[in-house]
């Protein structure tokens, strides 16, 4: 590995090792890095969600591409003689482990927008106690968890599948329909 490869592995290890402490209860029954599981979070959270929170899609696209480049330099996959990792991957690791820190990242974000208090100018020792879909977590507050209630219906999909084929039938005997006038 490069300088600037060790630089960013690094300072991506900040931010997967406080991840891993956030999932702490979840790397126990199925062993993933903390970082998937917030990728894992982020895309199963509904798009009506993700679109009040600046960057959603670009931190995102961001994280899979830096836990991509994790993996490529870890397995040492790397056969070029440059460098895998830039500087302003470095810089953005950084940036987002400083957000964690804050509670400015993007789930905490959600988590702050779907709190009934929605007081956004609460300390980390000023937060009130998690709800009950919370309090399997370890930590006493984790700003990466929100209410499940924010969880798209699961039968929405059931509903679309009918009308697309009741659309479809339509088609068809309107085909057949067709064919008869001709014939």
């Amino acid at each position: 590995m490069t300088p600037t490869d060790n630089e960013f592995y690094e300072a991506y290890k900040k931010s997967a090792s406080f991840c891993d402490d956030l999932y702490q209860k979840e790397r126990e029954k199925n062993y993933k890095s903390g970082i998937k599981y917030y990728i894992e979070d982020m895309e199963h959270t509904p798009f009506s969600v993700a679109r009040m929170i600046p960057n959603w899609n670009s931190d995102l696209k961001k994280l899979k591409y830096l836990l991509y480049l994790r993996n490529q330099l870890s397995h040492d996959i790397n056969t070029s003689p440059g460098s895998l990792a830039t500087s302003d991957d470095t810089l953005w690791i950084q940036s987002f482990y400083q957000r964690l820190l804050n509670q400015s990242d993007p789930l905490a974000l959600k988590h702050q927008l779907l709190s009934p208090n929605r007081n956004t100018n609460t300390s980390a020792n000023s937060v009130s106690t998690p709800n009950q879909s919370m309090q399997h977590r370890t930590m006493p507050y984790n700003p990466l968890y929100a209410n499940e209630a924010d969880r798209e219906p699961q039968n929405m999909h059931f509903h679309w599948t009918w009308i697309v084929i009741g659309i479809v039938i339509a088609f068809i005997v309107l085909f057949f329909i067709y064919l008869g006038a001709i014939i």
